[in-house]
């Protein structure tokens, strides 16, 4: 049946195949598994850095959109003080026409007041220039040839000339 040698044969083989066989899972464990390892303990860092880092970069991209919202509102209150500034610029040069108007106004009411005042003395003191001369010519022909008309005259026109001051 079967021949020793063919026994012997096929359990060397056999043998053969378990040591080779042990060789390589020798030879596995020993140089390809401590390196499949590193590459995964590699990869593993790997991954936890890109994980910290979206980490961080999802952190900074909120961080941004909350200063961009903040900036937006920065801006929005910014504007509204601007036309509330612009609003109250306005009135308050309206206000400033209106008055320069009252003062206009006033000053030409007081310049017509000083003028009208001005034309009634001048008026005034050509009356009285007139009336002055007027009594001193009656007064004259009255008491022409009287040594009283003199004296009289005088006391006239002193009176006459303290009323005027």
């Amino acid at each position: 049946m079967f021949d020793y040698n063919t026994v012997v044969a096929i359990v060397f083989r056999i043998i053969n195949f378990c040591l080779f066989i042990g060789i390589c899972v020798y030879l596995f464990r020993k140089k390809v598994l401590p390196s499949a390892y590193a590459d995964i303990n590699e990869k593993e860092v790997f991954l936890k850095g890109l994980s910290e880092q979206r980490f961080m970069l999802e952190n900074q991209q909120y961080e941004l959109e909350q200063k961009i919202i903040a900036q937006e509102e920065l801006g929005k209150r910014l504007l509204d003080k601007v036309v509330r500034w612009h609003g109250a610029k306005e009135v308050q040069q309206l206000t400033r026409f209106q008055e320069q108007k009252v003062r206009s106004a006033v000053i030409q009411q007081r310049t017509a007041q000083k003028y009208d005042y001005i034309n009634q003395h001048a008026l005034e003191q050509q009356a009285l220039k007139m009336v002055l001369v007027q009594l001193r010519n009656q007064l004259y022909a009255k008491f022409v040839d009287s040594p009283q008309a003199t004296t009289y005259m005088h006391e006239l026109v002193g009176e006459l000339k303290r009323e005027i001051q």
